[in-house]
Parts: structure tokens; sequence; C-alpha cells
């Protein structure tokens, strides 16, 4: 129990020292139940020494998926308050959960927030392209789908609290947890908030491999929030 003790002095914070046993996702969940908890903290899955090697690659993931309560992969000791918040959205209502919750936590009222959607380009390899029209018209696509995508963002935050936040529409240009990854560290993001589609197929099959990468790669704090919608429980 000595390194859970070591919270305290570290951090700040009061801490509860608890031993559980049992497969790691079930026991953690188990016990944030008991405790009817508001948030579930995690280290980051990359090897470390100390919290985070206690938390084998995956089991962030996995957690996100089921929990019923906000999970933040924490990547590191925190230095202070967060100061620069980064919410990504695909229009769904696991997106409005993360919106609601940077509200909710009142994490807006620490920083700056910025609010960016990714879409989908067809079209990438024709902007390479050595025609000169060709390109033209890529581009051309590419704005027009832009334009398209700062309306849907707008229509989608017209129901949100979100105030004046920064709007980003960008084309994906790898893969959308790279070209979000991307835009965040741009802006110099310390928080990374993105909604969870919980435990239903569909949204394990569109946004699964998403939340993956980005609980895989993201250098700073991950909140993943989960579906306020039943629908998508």
């Amino acid at each position: 129990a000595a390194p859970g003790l070591q919270v305290q002095p570290q951090v700040g914070v009061a801490a509860q020292v608890r031993l559980e046993t049992g497969a790691p996702r079930r026991a953690l969940l188990a016990a944030a139940d008991a405790l009817d908890a508001d948030l579930l903290v995690v280290g980051a899955p990359r090897p470390a020494a100390g919290l985070r090697a206690a938390f084998p690659s995956g089991t962030a993931e996995r957690l996100a998926r089921v929990a019923h309560r906000p999970v933040l992969v924490a990547a590191g000791v925190p230095a202070g308050p967060y100061e620069r918040i980064f919410v990504a959205t695909d229009f769904s209502g696991a997106s409005g959960s993360a919106v609601r919750a940077i509200r909710q936590l009142g994490l807006d009222r620490l920083g700056s927030v910025t609010v960016a959607h990714v879409f989908e380009s067809a079209l990438p390899a024709l902007r390479e392209s050595a025609d000169t029209s060709i390109r033209d018209q890529a581009e051309a696509w590419i704005e027009t789908e832009r334009a398209r995508s700062a309306v849907r963002l707008e229509d989608f935050l017209g129901s949100e609290p979100a105030g004046d936040w920064h709007r980003v529409v960008e084309p994906n240009t790898s893969t959308p947890a790279a070209t979000l990854l991307g835009i965040a560290a741009g802006a110099g993001t310390e928080l990374i908030v993105i909604g969870s589609h919980g435990r239903s197929r569909l949204g394990r099959h569109l946004a699964g491999s998403v939340l993956a990468d980005l609980v895989r790669a993201a250098s700073v704090d991950l909140l993943i929030v989960p579906s306020s919608d039943p629908g998508v429980a």
C-alpha cells in the first residue's frame, strides 16, 4: 500500500488506499461503483515505472468503453490546472456528452477551449497530382466539404453550451486520430476531451479505432466521457 500513500504528498489531494483483487477492469469498475465516483483516473498505457506500469496496454481503453462515468487517462503527474482544452466531435450523441461535460466539470472556466471536427477527404492523393487542374479541383472539393462541415458544426453546437470556443474544421490527412492529435498539438493542448460510443456494436465499429488510437498515442491527458444517450450505452 506504500506506493498508493504517496499520492497525497505528491499532488496535494486526500487519498484513500483500497486493495482490490481480480481482473483489473472489473475490479476498478466495481470499486468506482461502490464509491459512486464522479471520475475514474488511470495511467496512460505506455511503458513506465510507478502508477502507469500497473495498467497494461488496453486497460484504459476497455474501461472507457464500459464505464458509466468519465475516465481520465493521465499522461503524467499534473503540473497545474488545464489552460488549453481540446474537444473532438463527430456530431454524435457521444460528442454532445463530451461538450456538455466541459461545462459541467467547469473545465471551460480554467482556460480556452477548442472544438474540432475532422472530415473524411476522399481525394487526398489528388492534392499531390502533377496536374495543376486536378490539384485545383481537389482543393476546391476540400474547401466545399470544409464549409459544409463548418455549418454542421455550428448546427451541432447550437444546442450545446459552446460559447466563444474556437472552432476548427480540417480534412483527414492520415488517420482521424493522427489528424486530431496534430491539430491539438498545434493548439498547445493540455487536455483532450472525447465522447465514448459505449458498448454498442455500431459505436465500437465506427469510433472504436479512433478512441483506441487516441488512448495509445496521446502525449497529454485524455478525458473520455460516456454518452448520455441510452441508444449508445
